[in-house]
This record gives C-alpha cells, structure tokens and sequence, in this order.
C-alpha cells in the first residue's frame, strides 16, 4: 500500500496544480458571489486550510452547498461552460433526505487530456437539511451528518487572496471526520477511516 508521501506530486507539478486549482476557486467565488449562492469549504480541502497546507496535496477541492441552490448552480455552470467540464452525480433512490435522481454533486474539472496528467477539480456535494441536521452521502455508502448550525452563517478563511468561506464551527466539524489528531497528517487515511459518519 502506497503512503501519503509516496503520492506527493513534486515542487513544480504542485506548483502547477496548486495554480490551476487558484484560477478555478477564483472562477467559483466570482460565480457563487454574483449568483448570491452561499458555499462552505469541507472535508480534506478544509483541513488544507486550516492545516496551512496546499490545496494540490490533496485530490481536489471540496466545497458543500445547499441542496435547494444546485439546480442553480448547474444552470449557471452550463450556460457558462466554456473553460472548464462540468459533470453531475445523482441519487440512485429515494430517501426522507432526497428524491432519486436529484444532483448529488457536480464536478467541475480542468481541460487537460487524462493521459497526460491528472486534471485539477472542484468537487461540490450538496448538503440536504433534515430537521436541525444536514446529511452528505459518503463513500462506501457511508451517510455524513453535522448540526446544521455549523452552515447557518459562515466564518472566513484567506488564501489566494480570497476570502473562503468554511464553517461556522470548523474545528469541530473536522474533529467530527478525521478524530482530535486532525491537525496531524496520516499517512496511509483513506475514505473508510472517515470518523462517526452520523456523529
């Protein structure tokens, strides 16, 4: 099994990653702002910042909504396609959280021929609230959930020279996935080790 360490790209491919991934969270603010659609940081991408680390160590950029804007979201992305592929994820059934086939995420992602290098992306995952909760599907069929007051408002994190929105309580809401130690890189962390899926 390969290490976290073992993945790094190097300084210059990191470099070039981490700028392409600057471009695209510029094109998103820009996009959400004039839209007036609200977006919060999370999962890896929020422990990125709040660790200091590069966006581009991880696999991409990771940014939840509300479920009500992403039909926006989409039809916006769409008419304004031109830079970047825009493709959907959708539920495959019904629960008391979602209707089948509604979006569950939408993926926008760098041009760039596969073969060569991996393209930059920003994955959205809508958030659908629940009474005082709000529920993500995860991996491995996994169900994530967090207070919905950790989304009723926003804090604010810089980089880029953007001002990023993340979590109300976004210390917690890391704690909530990853454990205390969430401020400590793991090198061999994969998507089963997610903590309380319905803390």
């Amino acid at each position: 099994v390969m290490e976290r360490s073992d993945l790094t790209l190097n300084s210059i491919a990191l470099e070039k990653k981490e700028k392409k991934l600057c471009e695209m969270l510029h094109y998103f603010n820009n996009l959400s702002s004039k839209e007036d659609i609200d977006y919060w940081m999370g999962y890896s991408s929020l422990l990125a910042l709040k660790r200091g680390e590069e966006f581009a160590k991880f696999s991409d950029i990771d940014i939840c909504i509300m479920s009500e804007q992403i039909p926006l979201l989409f039809n916006v992305l769409n008419k304004d396609s031109g830079l970047y592929d825009i493709t959907t994820n959708n539920y495959h059934s019904n629960s008391k959280y979602w209707e089948k086939g509604d979006i569950s995420s939408i993926t926008i992602s760098e041009r760039v021929d596969v073969v060569i290098s991996e393209p930059a992306t920003i994955d959205i995952v809508a958030l659908s609230k629940y009474h005082d909760r709000v529920f993500v599907p995860g991996p491995f069929d996994k169900m994530h959930s967090f207070p919905f007051s950790y989304f009723d408002g926003s804090s604010t994190i810089s980089r880029f020279n953007i001002d990023i929105s993340v979590p109300v309580n976004a210390e917690e809401c890391l704690r909530l996935l990853y454990g205390e130690n969430w401020k400590v890189p793991v090198e061999r962390w994969q998507h089963k080790n997610y903590l309380n899926p319905l803390a």
